[in-house]
């Protein structure tokens, strides 16, 4: 049996996940690992990708999209953000650039018994961890799939 770990995003809490890009691209969409917990009847799950300070995009999905998505009152899986188009972009004189990803319920009202999380890939990371090692699970990153097109 394996554990889920989890992040609530309650009113006023927001989840970052900085990432690295190697080379330049155009991101179509970024799937995040999320669990559900009971019938949402508020909010919607926020995406906004930082470079620095700077906002680049935002990207909403609303409550009744997420119970339409995951219909079971409890469960876990990915759920797509698109964001056509969107560059990333790395300089010639950088290695690799980074970005923040940030996560957020927005006009939620908070509920114990209806909440969206974010998954932590504590098992069989699909990208390379950087800045590591990662001391326990808690640290570990969130669920996070980045669809790019190739070039």
């Amino acid at each position: 049996m394996s554990t889920l770990l989890i992040d609530e995003l309650f009113t006023g809490v927001t989840f970052e996940q900085p990432i690295r890009i190697q080379r330049s691209c155009q991101v179509g969409a970024i799937r995040l690992w999320i669990y559900k917990n009971g019938t949402l009847t508020s909010g919607n799950l926020t995406l906004q990708v930082y470079d620095g300070a700077t906002l680049l995009k935002t990207a909403s999905i609303p409550y009744t999209d997420i119970n339409s998505a995951v219909v079971l009152d409890y469960a876990h899986g990915y759920i797509r953000f698109d964001l056509e188009p969107l560059s990333l972009n790395v300089s010639e004189t950088e290695s690799y650039h980074e970005y923040t990803l940030k996560f957020l319920m927005s006009g939620y009202t908070n509920d114990a018994n209806k909440y969206v999380a974010v998954c932590r890939e504590w098992d069989q990371n699909k990208y390379t961890v950087y800045d590591g090692p990662i001391i326990n699970d808690s640290e570990e990153p969130a669920g996070i799939e980045i669809y790019a097109y190739r070039g």
